[in-house]
């Protein structure tokens, strides 16, 4: 694996640790609908990190969910759980930016906060054992 790919790895790790943590900041905070749309990005740039390990970018949030799917989930690399993840955490991020009558209360954004910090640690697994 050259220097340049490792770095782009590196970098979209840094940004999904980013995420998290505002992520879990927002939600301390009370700031439900925000710390889900972080927690969402802990998730997204995470997930990226893994696909370009495997030579895979994408151009849209769609994009990135099948690709997902199929390359790390179908492919057997992650248990469907993370695919999962991945799906339901973009959706309710959509309904939390875009939804002016639904908002998150404390228990789902705990819920998807916590999932987001779980599958950014498998993801830092899966990568750690593929970049030498």
């Amino acid at each position: 694996m050259n220097d340049r790919l490792k770095e782009y790895i590196h970098q979209e790790l840094k940004k999904a640790e980013q995420a998290l943590k505002a992520a879990q900041n927002l939600l301390a905070d009370g700031l439900y609908d925000d710390a889900v749309s972080r927690a969402y990005y802990a998730v997204f740039h995470s997930a990226r990190a893994a696909l370009k390990i495997k030579g895979i970018e994408t151009v849209s949030h769609k994009g990135l969910i099948s690709q997902f799917a199929l390359h790390m989930v179908k492919a057997g690399e992650v248990d469907e759980e993370y695919g999962d993840i991945l799906r339901q955490i973009k959706e309710d991020r959509e309904t939390g930016d875009y939804e002016p009558l639904v908002t998150f209360v404390s228990d789902e954004a705990t819920k998807l906060v916590g999932s987001a910090d779980r599958f950014l640690v498998r993801m830092r697994e899966w990568i750690g054992k593929r970049i030498s």
